[in-house]
């Protein structure tokens, strides 16, 4: 997953994650004048989903070395974006993201953004990720 930099923690319980983002000036998220594109709001989102599911369905414990399989977003069940706040490169975005169903290799997330401790943008996505070696 290109755009997140860390999964924070992991709950398979609850299946539930945190995923955290920076904000980098070498990743597509600004403009020639350097303002940011907030539609790279919604991949962050999808590739935290991604990759929350995927280390809820890998073998044993998280380790540095757990290969997370490709996932592919499916649909766009919601997307509010609340805020726009002035982001500049180096900022840091946190993905909280909730697996609510799956069945097989598909599965549906509810996901927040949070920028400095306030939610920006809510989603639920649907998407398709390979389950090969999956325990759930």
């Amino acid at each position: 997953m290109l755009l997140v930099d860390d999964l924070i923690d992991l709950d398979r319980g609850q299946k539930k994650g945190r995923v955290s983002s920076i904000l980098a000036t070498n990743k597509p998220y600004w403009n020639d004048s350097e303002r940011f594109r907030y539609h790279w709001l919604l991949e962050i989102m999808a590739q935290a989903a991604a990759t929350v599911c995927g280390a809820l369905r890998a073998q044993g414990d998280r380790t540095e070395s757990a290969v997370i399989p490709p996932g592919f977003l499916l649909s766009i069940r919601e997307w509010v974006l609340l805020q726009r706040p002035n982001l500049v490169p180096g900022d840091a975005m946190l993905a909280e993201v909730t697996i609510d169903t799956e069945m097989d290799a598909l599965s549906q997330a509810s996901i927040t953004l949070e920028y400095r401790g306030e939610t920006v943008a809510r989603s639920q996505m649907s998407f398709y990720q390979d389950v090969r070696g999956s325990v759930s």
